[in-house]
């Protein structure tokens, strides 16, 4: 396994642990999301887990594809995408751009909604284990 398989695998693990540690709800989401001192924190020490819309009055909407821990969630990204669907029959945005976010998010929640890998060595260790196992119960058995 090279270094950058390693750290998509880490990433991954980090991100479903983080789910079970702490797991969030819909309104968790809204709440963070719409709380601006928050995600104005989060976009200065993070600027890659927002993705900019500009609108043609010169405003900007900002869609998460992480959460407040900074790492890329699934959960956060859906949201962002109910968010970007609502803007579609807005007259003062970039519909163009708007499409190609949201279909941007879409590739993103494909992207980190995946089951972590497991590697050859995890499946080989697995069959170890549970022939050693099996030996176990024979030998308690009888």
């Amino acid at each position: 396994m090279d270094i950058n398989e390693g750290l998509i695998y880490l990433q991954e693990l980090i991100r479903t642990a983080n789910n079970l540690i702490s797991p969030m709800t819909y309104n968790d989401d809204l709440e963070w999301i719409s709380n601006k001192d928050l995600t104005k924190k989060l976009f200065e020490k993070c600027p890659h887990c927002f993705i900019s819309l500009n609108y043609k009055d010169k405003q900007t909407a900002l869609f998460p594809i992480c959460n407040r821990m900074a790492i890329h969630d699934p959960k956060i990204i859906n949201f962002s995408i109910k968010l970007a669907k609502r803007l579609i029959d807005k007259p003062n945005v970039d519909q163009e751009n708007l499409i190609i976010i949201i279909s941007k998010l879409e590739k993103l929640v494909k992207k980190y909604s995946k089951e972590i890998p497991k590697t050859e060595e995890m499946a080989v260790l697995k069959t170890k284990s549970t022939k050693h196992l099996s030996k176990i119960k024979k030998y308690i058995k009888g």
